[in-house]
């Protein structure tokens, strides 16, 4: 990557990261300026980080922006929506984490009854006496 997409990279990562969804309109939002960042970038020789804020605003006053701007009924049912997904996943994870704990206590008790319950073998030789 050269120094330019790297500078924008940084700066859509910032924008992405203030950004709580990221869905369809969204990405759509995030390709749109990432091409203005581009012709920004080939018109500027040079250009460094803080010239891209000064041009285009800090990552924290777009994403604030671009949420100002978006119907407050939608956004409200996306993050509804995304907390569940989340809500749901970590409960998943939770479920499977305790289900792999209880199988291993398990298969620890039965390895743990069975090495203590094994019964060692006696052999007893008997002979018979020559002398009679």
């Amino acid at each position: 990557m050269t120094d330019k997409e790297q500078i924008i990279h940084s700066y859509m990562k910032e924008i992405k990261r203030c950004l709580p969804i990221c869905r369809e309109r969204e990405k759509k939002y995030m390709n749109d300026l990432q091409n203005a960042l581009m012709d920004f970038s080939n018109e500027t020789q040079g250009f460094t980080y803080h010239e891209l804020l000064e041009r285009f605003g800090s990552p924290k006053d777009l994403a604030a922006n671009y949420l100002l701007e978006t119907d407050a009924q939608r956004l409200s049912r996306e993050i509804r929506y995304s907390h569940r997904i989340k809500l749901m996943s970590a409960c998943a994870a939770g479920i499977v984490i305790t289900s792999l704990a209880i199988i291993i206590m398990l298969q620890y008790f039965f390895y743990y009854n069975a090495r203590t319950s094994y019964i060692s073998r006696e052999v007893t030789i008997i002979e018979e006496d020559d002398n009679n």
